[in-house]
């Protein structure tokens, strides 16, 4: 059975009505800043002396998360969640966008870094794959930065009447979300094609495999 909105009477932080559902949308980013600080801080730890170029890709990619989760916050405390007829014309929301991508972008660059050094210098197949999907990877966090910013004033953004979105905002999410799909894929797909040709036990591959199992959808 679907739960009907909290009464709005007593103190809150947050309040959940017919028109105004930031309370979802504040659990749900407190909840995903919290996960990755304890998933960034566990990774540091393990590989404590063992850093590399990889590590150093998803710093900045967890700056840029910051960024974004500034922008969520702020957005919130400006109404994000609430109905248009309550709301005022803010940037935040757009700007939150953009960090978004490029964090996508560069955490997934990070991870096919990691998995490239996996492989000798000598192993070019691997490398040459990675090289090609990472040089993908950031053409498409490029595009989609780009993609989500360029004509998007936040007149166009929130309109009072009319047209109550970016011109073709969704043409362009289908894009973005479609490709970044499918570069999830490809990541996904790229260890197993990788090391189910390299010499050693199957037991020691599934070990392998397991740890990026982690990032299938």
């Amino acid at each position: 059975m679907r739960t009907a909105p909290a009464p709005a009477a007593g103190h809150r932080f947050a309040v959940m009505t017919s028109d105004d559902y930031g309370a979802s949308a504040w659990i749900a980013t407190v909840l995903s800043l919290t996960y990755s600080l304890i998933i960034f801080s566990a990774r540091f730890i393990v590989k404590r002396g063992l850093y590399g170029i990889d590590d150093v890709i998803l710093s900045v990619a967890h700056l840029l998360a910051l960024g974004q989760w500034i922008a969520i916050f702020v957005s919130l405390s400006d109404g994000l969640g609430k109905a248009v007829s309550l709301l005022t014309l803010k940037q935040e929301s757009r700007i939150s966008q953009v960090f978004t991508h490029a964090m996508l972008g560069l955490s997934k660059c990070g991870i096919l870094l990691f998995l490239r050094q996996l492989f000798g210098e000598d192993m070019s197949r691997a490398w040459r794959v990675c090289n090609i999907t990472i040089s993908v990877t950031m053409t498409w966090a490029i595009a989609a930065v780009l993609t989500v910013s360029v004509g998007c004033s936040p007149n166009e953004i929130l309109l009072e009447k009319g047209n109550n979105h970016c011109n073709a905002s969704v043409t362009r999410s289908k894009i973005i979300t479609a490709l970044d799909i499918i570069t999830e894929y490809v990541i996904a797909a790229l260890p197993t094609y990788l090391i189910w040709g390299v010499n050693m036990s199957f037991k020691r591959k599934f070990r392998v495999l397991l740890a990026f199992a982690f990032r299938l959808p």
